[in-house]
């Protein structure tokens, strides 16, 4: 049986559910070692239990609250980009849309886009990551 129907058995069999924003961290088995040098050679300790609890809900998708914002659709396009275009094409857009929001809000719209897309589409997020590189070294370095 794959662990989430593992997970999802003990959850319709009356596992524990928490509240909104948390997530069910599942236990374990951990073992505090003895401080006394006999005790740290031979590998001796206290074993004990640590039960499923509720915690904090961040991390992976699905795993956590959207650190980023909502974005507006469409600010780049509007400037002629698009993400499959050849790089010539796409910094020439890039260049239309600084002229129009800013170099700054320019990079972070292209680094939004490309955190969000990088568990979803890896590669369309490094065209993402490139164009951003691009930005940083035309308008930023001195």
């Amino acid at each position: 049986m794959h662990d989430d129907d593992i997970k999802l058995n003990s959850l319709l069999k009356g596992g524990k559910t928490c509240p909104q924003g948390q997530i069910l961290r599942e236990g374990y088995i951990a073992t505090r070692k003895k401080k006394t040098l006999m005790g740290r050679l031979l590998n001796r300790g206290t074993t004990y239990r640590v039960k499923p609890s509720c915690i904090k809900n961040k991390g992976k998708p699905g795993k956590g609250p959207a650190v980023i914002g909502p974005l507006k659709q469409g600010d780049l396009k509007s400037s002629g980009y698009d993400h499959t275009d050849p790089a010539h094409q796409r910094h020439m857009a890039l260049i239309k849309a600084v002229s129009e929001h800013g170099h700054l809000s320019v990079l972070r719209k292209l680094n939004a886009i490309a955190v969000l897309n990088k568990n979803v589409a890896p590669s369309r997020a490094s065209v993402y990551l490139t164009d951003r590189n691009w930005i940083k070294k035309i308008y930023f370095t001195a």
